[in-house]
């Protein structure tokens, strides 16, 4: 789930990085577990009217599921994020937060979709309020995007207060 991972970068680093996996596990009958942690430095535009820079902290469980023959059909990662926001010299700190991103693949292997669902962000704003998106994020829908700060489903936090907080 801002879903939380600079949503799609993290989404398709954790995709490929679940393809590489698989080649491992490709004899296993049982699903398998897999602990990884990323960190990355993201600019994004198109939600307030500056570029805004994310430094986003990540730790990942992947379960890994495959068919009969060893080929991966599914991918559910449960994260725990952490992202902080800069612009214009002023920084908000994120609050902690989880979501779930599941990726599924279709018999030659291609990703199908690439959903996450939970808390897309949450972050204290300087009035005391708090920015929180939360709902469904449909990755691929967003082939274009860095970073994805609100759903495409469910509730969208005040998106002008947090431009307004980092202006």
């Amino acid at each position: 789930m801002p879903v939380r991972f600079p949503r799609i970068l993290f989404a398709l680093t954790l995709a490929t990085f679940c393809l590489l996996l698989a080649a491992s596990t490709a004899l296993a009958a049982k699903p398998d577990k897999y602990q990884v942690s990323v960190s990355d430095t993201y600019d994004f535009t198109g939600v307030c009217t500056f570029s805004v820079t994310v430094n986003a902290n990540a730790d990942i469980m992947a379960i890994h599921y495959v068919d009969q023959s060893g080929a991966l059909t599914r991918t559910f990662n449960h994260v725990n994020e952490h992202d902080i926001f800069s612009a214009n010299g002023k920084t908000l700190v994120g609050l902690p937060f989880s979501s779930n991103i599941e990726a599924r693949f279709d018999s030659a292997g291609n990703m199908t979709s690439l959903t996450g669902t939970g808390i897309v962000e949450r972050v204290p704003l300087p009035d005391g309020s708090v920015f929180q998106s939360s709902g469904r994020v449909d990755f691929l829908a967003h082939p274009d995007s860095n970073f994805i700060l609100t759903p495409d489903h469910g509730h969208s936090g005040n998106v002008a207060a947090f431009c307004a907080a980092l202006s």
